[in-house]
């Protein structure tokens, strides 16, 4: 919660952030297992299986989260209604990323490899219709509503503190969620404006409508076949100016005005977020990305 009052039992983000990444690790572990049993890698069921092991481990923690404090699900989740403007700035956020910093991967991957590190090229291509529609599904829709209704609901409820502080710790945890260090500055700029967004917002919807048009973007260019040079500089240097001009937005209190109230739920300050369940989470996800290196 943030400049909240609080109207349940409290929510401690750092321990939504632990669950949520102990189920996600243990059913995929099982998964990966059976998949690879039966010699499924690198097929579409393969990828569908990777994608839906993310979603559920996010859906359960909601549940999980909403039953153990009878709160409404989609309350929990920060699903309110918000002005139009915030939808408006979710797809300028989406196209920003996209042309701004989607240059970083590659450059990081490029140096990844320099070091003689491994890096984990395990994406699914786009090679037909069926499949744009099917990893539309796995990965545009269900990403964009449970991890932001997990991210920007469940663990933005469960901090309470400047919005600052709030928002770099939540974009943190979201970055190294992803276990990648080569999407880590994408990752981690990318969560620092939905939950930006989210906070200005009072709301999680207009970060779905972001992160659903950035993955769903990628699919679509991936089933067209279209080449977007992302090393472009007059491109990068577009993309950043309009994420910045955004956060420069959000982060003015007057910039955006709303009428609805605050109803998020009662957080952990931001203290209690980190020690120990928040630090412990974060140690958990560094040692996955450095081990998947090697």
């Amino acid at each position: 919660m943030i400049n909240g009052q609080n109207t349940t039992k409290k929510i401690n983000g750092g321990v939504a952030f632990v669950l949520a990444f102990a189920i996600f690790n243990f059913v995929g572990i099982i998964c990966s297992l059976i998949v690879s049993a039966v010699g499924l890698e690198k097929s579409t069921l393969y990828y569908v299986i990777s994608g839906l092991v993310s979603s559920v481990s996010f859906l359960i923690v909601i549940l999980y989260f909403s039953y153990a404090n009878r709160v409404n699900p989609l309350r929990i989740s920060n699903v309110n209604k918000c002005s139009w403007i915030y939808f408006l700035l979710a797809i300028i956020i989406a196209i920003g990323m996209f042309f701004g910093f989607g240059f970083a991967n590659g450059l990081l991957i490029g140096w990844l490899e320099s070091l003689g590190l491994n890096f984990p090229k395990d994406e699914p291509r786009v090679a037909t219709l069926t499949q744009l529609i099917v990893y539309g599904v796995i990965f545009a829709i269900l990403p964009a509503i449970l991890e932001e209704s997990f991210f920007r609901g469940v663990m933005l409820n469960g901090i309470k503190g400047k919005p600052i502080f709030v928002t770099l710790s939540i974009s943190i945890c979201f970055a190294l969620y992803h276990g990648s260090l080569a999407q880590f500055i994408y990752q981690f700029v990318f969560g620092f404006m939905l939950t930006l967004l989210a906070v200005k917002a009072k709301s999680a919807l207009p970060s779905i409508v972001a992160h659903f048009t950035n993955n769903l973007g990628i699919l679509i260019l991936d089933y067209l076949k279209i080449e977007v040079n992302l090393l472009d500089l007059r491109m990068i240097i577009s993309g950043m100016v309009l994420i910045i001009s955004v956060a420069v937005l959000l982060l003015c209190k007057s910039s955006v005005k709303t009428d609805q109230q605050d109803s998020r739920l009662g957080g952990e300050n931001i203290k209690n977020f980190w020690l120990p369940f928040g630090l412990l989470g974060v140690l958990f996800c560094a040692f996955v990305v450095i081990v998947s290196l090697f």
